[in-house]
């Protein structure tokens, strides 16, 4: 997500990962007033009882996120991202 505030990318996604691998960058493209959230618009927490795994993908953008929404995987993608094995 860091190449979408550096401009490099239009947008970001990503089937699955774990919290640790968007906390920091979130908050670096909200500050730069993009938007980063899972295929379904939701906004992640990582409150201390939050699930580590962001299990329902990861889409950031600067502009135009919704427009991205229903565009970034399909179903099978998602569950395969729901498996923690």
């Amino acid at each position: 997500s860091m190449q979408v505030v550096e401009g490099e990318v239009d947008v970001y996604f990503q089937t699955a990962n774990n919290k640790w691998d968007t906390c920091a960058a979130e908050a670096i493209l909200r500050a730069a007033g993009g938007n980063l959230t899972d295929f379904y618009g939701h906004q992640y927490f990582y409150n201390k009882n939050a699930k580590h795994r962001n299990s329902t993908g990861v889409l950031a953008t600067m502009f135009d996120h919704e427009t991205y929404l229903p565009r970034c995987g399909d179903e099978d993608d998602l569950v395969r991202a729901n498996y923690d094995g």
